[in-house]
């Protein structure tokens, strides 16, 4: 991916044990997370370029973010140890 395309600067730590922040070029508007077998188990509102999703009643496995922006939204794998 091109470096002037890229939206998600960093997901860290990932993965991760009690949270993790996301940093984004230009602001999330909301998120959505999923587990592995495409359920929506959390949504949020941020209108942030930066924020920290908690992990909660999580447990360890694989997720999916949904990243929603004014424009695009795009999907990134998060991993809870």
């Amino acid at each position: 991916m091109k470096e002037e395309n890229k939206v998600v600067e960093q997901i860290a730590p990932n993965p991760f044990n009690s949270y993790t922040q996301i940093y984004s070029t230009i602001a999330v508007r909301n998120y959505n997370l999923f587990d592995m077998k495409g359920r929506k188990i959390g949504s949020q509102q941020t209108n942030s370029k930066n924020f920290v999703l908690d992990r909660k009643e999580l447990l360890p496995g694989i997720y999916f973010l949904e990243l929603i922006f004014d424009n695009k939204q795009i999907f990134e794998k998060i991993i809870v140890k």
